[in-house]
């Protein structure tokens, strides 16, 4: 089992560095060799993205075109495996925008991360988020 407050720390540095448009900052929280992938509402598959360069690429184009403030949300966390040093974890992403000052919900979805423990450092192997509409 992770340690509890590594992985909310993992969670919460990949939402920062998500929120603060910090492709950098996201890719702290993979290892090399990692694979990242998203589900979209309309069933199209945006990935694997595999490895630092093909993540940092995605993360770094998605991010940078956005112009909006956003907030992603990562609850109800729980851990649905353990094998050894790797887990996998589910969990929901409400996904909140403002545009010149308002607040709005624009998406929902479900996370998966598969995480693993190395030299006492937990960092994602894989995650992928299905969404439950536009992002």
């Amino acid at each position: 089992m992770p340690d509890w407050a590594a992985l909310n720390t993992l969670l919460g540095d990949f939402a920062w560095g998500l929120d603060t448009k910090d492709p950098d900052a996201v890719l702290a929280c993979y290892w090399p060799g990692a694979r990242y992938s998203v589900q979209a509402a309309d069933g199209t598959l945006h990935g694997p993205h595999e490895g630092h360069d093909a993540i940092r690429a995605h993360f770094g184009g998605t991010i940078g075109r956005q112009t909006d403030t956003r907030r992603h949300v990562i609850t109800n966390v729980r851990v649905a495996s353990v094998a050894g040093a790797t887990s996998t974890v589910a969990a929901y992403l409400t996904l909140m925008v403002t545009v010149d000052g308002v607040l709005r919900p624009r998406c929902t979805g479900t996370y998966r991360f598969v995480v693993r423990e190395e030299g006492g450092e937990l960092r994602f192997d894989e995650s992928s988020v299905t969404l439950d509409g536009a992002f």
